[in-house]
Protein backbone atom coordinates (compact mmCIF):
# COMPACT_ATOMS: atom_id res chain seq x y z
CA UNK A 1 0.00 0.00 0.00
CA UNK A 2 1.41 3.17 -1.40
CA UNK A 3 0.84 6.71 0.53
CA UNK A 4 2.14 8.44 -2.39
CA UNK A 5 -0.03 11.24 -2.99
CA UNK A 6 -2.29 10.84 0.09
CA UNK A 7 -2.26 12.93 2.98
CA UNK A 8 -0.89 11.82 6.05
CA UNK A 9 -2.11 12.38 9.61
CA UNK A 10 0.56 15.33 10.25
CA UNK A 11 -1.54 17.08 7.07
CA UNK A 12 1.61 16.80 4.75
CA UNK A 13 1.25 14.63 1.83
CA UNK A 14 3.62 11.38 1.75
CA UNK A 15 6.25 12.90 -1.09
CA UNK A 16 6.67 15.88 0.88
CA UNK A 17 9.91 16.69 3.41
CA UNK A 18 8.71 17.35 6.99
CA UNK A 19 9.95 21.40 6.68
CA UNK A 20 6.89 23.74 6.86
CA UNK A 21 7.10 26.25 3.87
CA UNK A 22 6.38 29.52 4.29
CA UNK A 23 5.84 32.29 1.40
CA UNK A 24 7.58 35.16 2.54
CA UNK A 25 6.20 38.57 0.90
CA UNK A 26 8.89 41.01 2.85
CA UNK A 27 12.70 40.25 3.94
CA UNK A 28 12.39 39.32 7.84
CA UNK A 29 14.59 42.12 8.96
CA UNK A 30 13.06 45.15 6.66
CA UNK A 31 12.03 48.40 8.87
CA UNK A 32 8.69 48.67 9.80
CA UNK A 33 7.63 51.86 7.46
CA UNK A 34 4.33 54.25 8.33
CA UNK A 35 1.31 53.75 6.09
CA UNK A 36 -0.05 56.42 4.63
CA UNK A 37 -3.97 57.15 5.64
CA UNK A 38 -4.60 56.96 1.77
CA UNK A 39 -3.14 52.70 2.26
CA UNK A 40 -5.75 52.05 4.52
CA UNK A 41 -9.02 50.33 3.11
CA UNK A 42 -12.15 52.56 3.96
CA UNK A 43 -14.31 49.84 4.24
CA UNK A 44 -12.16 48.10 7.78
CA UNK A 45 -11.95 51.54 8.92
CA UNK A 46 -15.22 52.95 8.86
CA UNK A 47 -18.23 51.84 10.92
CA UNK A 48 -20.48 50.19 8.43
CA UNK A 49 -23.69 51.15 10.37
CA UNK A 50 -23.18 54.87 10.68
CA UNK A 51 -24.61 56.75 8.36
CA UNK A 52 -21.59 59.39 7.78
CA UNK A 53 -17.59 58.65 7.61
CA UNK A 54 -15.79 59.04 10.61
CA UNK A 55 -13.53 62.02 11.79
CA UNK A 56 -11.07 59.82 13.28
CA UNK A 57 -9.66 56.43 13.22
CA UNK A 58 -7.73 54.42 15.39
CA UNK A 59 -4.32 52.80 13.83
CA UNK A 60 -3.01 49.83 15.68
CA UNK A 61 0.60 49.99 13.30
CA UNK A 62 1.81 53.09 15.03
CA UNK A 63 1.53 51.21 18.35
CA UNK A 64 3.32 48.39 16.98
CA UNK A 65 6.08 50.27 15.75
CA UNK A 66 6.99 51.21 19.23
CA UNK A 67 7.00 47.89 20.56
CA UNK A 68 10.24 45.58 21.04
CA UNK A 69 10.33 41.70 20.09
CA UNK A 70 11.25 39.95 23.52
CA UNK A 71 13.95 38.74 21.81
CA UNK A 72 15.66 42.45 21.37
CA UNK A 73 19.26 42.18 22.82
CA UNK A 74 18.99 45.98 24.59
CA UNK A 75 20.34 47.38 27.38
CA UNK A 76 18.66 48.54 30.56
CA UNK A 77 19.55 51.92 30.04
CA UNK A 78 18.55 51.92 26.07
CA UNK A 79 14.89 51.32 26.57
CA UNK A 80 11.90 52.83 28.85
CA UNK A 81 9.44 50.11 30.75
CA UNK A 82 5.72 51.46 30.61
CA UNK A 83 4.32 50.15 33.74
CA UNK A 84 1.65 52.48 33.87
CA UNK A 85 -2.33 51.81 34.37
CA UNK A 86 -3.21 53.02 31.14
CA UNK A 87 -1.58 50.20 29.18
CA UNK A 88 -4.89 49.02 28.16
CA UNK A 89 -6.28 52.11 26.43
CA UNK A 90 -3.30 52.48 24.77
CA UNK A 91 -3.08 48.90 23.29
CA UNK A 92 -6.36 49.97 21.58
CA UNK A 93 -4.17 52.42 19.16
CA UNK A 94 -3.68 56.08 18.54
CA UNK A 95 -6.25 58.46 17.04
CA UNK A 96 -5.30 59.93 14.03
CA UNK A 97 -8.00 62.02 12.19
CA UNK A 98 -9.11 60.37 8.64
CA UNK A 99 -8.90 63.01 6.43
CA UNK A 100 -6.27 65.14 7.84
CA UNK A 101 -7.26 68.24 5.06
CA UNK A 102 -10.53 68.14 6.06
CA UNK A 103 -9.61 69.59 9.38
CA UNK A 104 -10.19 73.63 9.79
CA UNK A 105 -7.39 75.72 9.72
CA UNK A 106 -6.76 77.99 12.98
CA UNK A 107 -7.53 81.25 12.85
CA UNK A 108 -6.07 84.19 14.78
CA UNK A 109 -8.44 87.67 15.42
CA UNK A 110 -5.78 90.21 16.56
CA UNK A 111 -8.78 92.76 18.60
CA UNK A 112 -7.60 96.19 19.85
CA UNK A 113 -7.62 95.49 23.93
CA UNK A 114 -6.98 98.84 25.17
CA UNK A 115 -5.79 99.31 29.32
CA UNK A 116 -8.40 99.61 31.59
CA UNK A 117 -8.04 103.24 33.45
CA UNK A 118 -7.25 101.53 37.10
CA UNK A 119 -4.63 99.22 35.33
CA UNK A 120 -1.21 99.21 37.49
CA UNK A 121 1.30 97.08 35.95
CA UNK A 122 2.56 94.15 38.10
CA UNK A 123 6.07 94.40 39.44
CA UNK A 124 7.21 91.86 41.41
CA UNK A 125 8.99 93.22 44.94
CA UNK A 126 12.59 93.05 45.96
CA UNK A 127 13.40 90.54 48.70
CA UNK A 128 9.81 90.05 49.83
CA UNK A 129 7.65 87.18 49.21
CA UNK A 130 3.60 87.52 48.24
CA UNK A 131 1.44 86.63 50.87
CA UNK A 132 -2.46 86.03 50.28
CA UNK A 133 -3.63 86.48 54.09
CA UNK A 134 -2.18 87.69 57.04
CA UNK A 135 -2.02 84.88 59.27
CA UNK A 136 0.05 82.89 61.33
CA UNK A 137 2.98 82.73 59.08
CA UNK A 138 2.61 86.24 58.14
CA UNK A 139 6.02 88.67 58.79
CA UNK A 140 5.54 92.44 57.30
CA UNK A 141 9.35 92.39 57.26
CA UNK A 142 9.25 89.36 54.37
CA UNK A 143 6.07 89.48 53.12
CA UNK A 144 4.14 91.47 51.50
CA UNK A 145 0.06 91.65 50.87
CA UNK A 146 -1.32 91.06 48.02
CA UNK A 147 -4.65 92.63 46.87
CA UNK A 148 -5.34 89.50 44.55
CA UNK A 149 -8.48 87.98 46.79
CA UNK A 150 -10.59 91.37 47.34
CA UNK A 151 -9.78 91.81 43.28
CA UNK A 152 -10.89 88.17 42.49
CA UNK A 153 -13.80 88.24 44.92
CA UNK A 154 -14.98 92.01 43.14
CA UNK A 155 -14.17 90.27 39.64
CA UNK A 156 -17.29 89.64 38.02
CA UNK A 157 -17.34 85.56 37.47
CA UNK A 158 -20.36 85.81 33.92
CA UNK A 159 -18.64 86.50 30.75
CA UNK A 160 -20.89 87.75 27.56
CA UNK A 161 -21.19 85.89 24.76
CA UNK A 162 -21.90 86.60 21.30
CA UNK A 163 -26.00 86.04 21.92
CA UNK A 164 -25.69 88.46 25.04
CA UNK A 165 -23.80 91.24 23.25
CA UNK A 166 -26.16 91.14 20.22
CA UNK A 167 -29.06 91.16 22.38
CA UNK A 168 -27.44 94.15 24.23
CA UNK A 169 -27.18 95.51 20.74
CA UNK A 170 -30.96 95.55 20.67
CA UNK A 171 -31.92 97.05 23.77
CA UNK A 172 -29.55 99.59 23.57
CA UNK A 173 -31.01 100.74 20.21
CA UNK A 174 -34.54 100.17 21.86
CA UNK A 175 -32.82 102.52 25.19
CA UNK A 176 -31.68 105.16 22.62
CA UNK A 177 -35.30 105.67 20.96
CA UNK A 178 -36.58 105.82 24.63
CA UNK A 179 -34.18 108.58 25.53
CA UNK A 180 -32.96 105.79 28.00
CA UNK A 181 -28.91 105.91 29.15
CA UNK A 182 -27.47 102.78 27.10
CA UNK A 183 -26.69 99.69 29.35
CA UNK A 184 -23.05 98.92 29.70
CA UNK A 185 -21.13 94.85 29.19
CA UNK A 186 -20.13 95.17 32.87
CA UNK A 187 -23.76 95.85 33.69
CA UNK A 188 -25.45 93.44 32.03
CA UNK A 189 -22.84 90.57 33.56
CA UNK A 190 -23.39 92.24 36.94
CA UNK A 191 -26.77 91.78 36.80
CA UNK A 192 -26.93 88.41 34.82
CA UNK A 193 -24.44 87.16 38.22
CA UNK A 194 -26.84 88.23 40.53
CA UNK A 195 -29.53 86.57 38.87
CA UNK A 196 -27.27 83.36 38.81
Amino acid sequence: MSLRGTKRATGMRGDEAGVSKRRRTEPEDALWQLRPVSDLKMSSIYNRSASEAPAELFRKDLISAMKLPDNEPLTQSSYWVITDTWKQDWERGVQVPVNPDSLPAPKVKIIDNPQPPDFQEFKLPKDKYIHLSRDDHYHSDKHILSQTPARAEAACSYDLDAADTAWLKLLNAERARAGAPPVTEDQLEKVIEELE
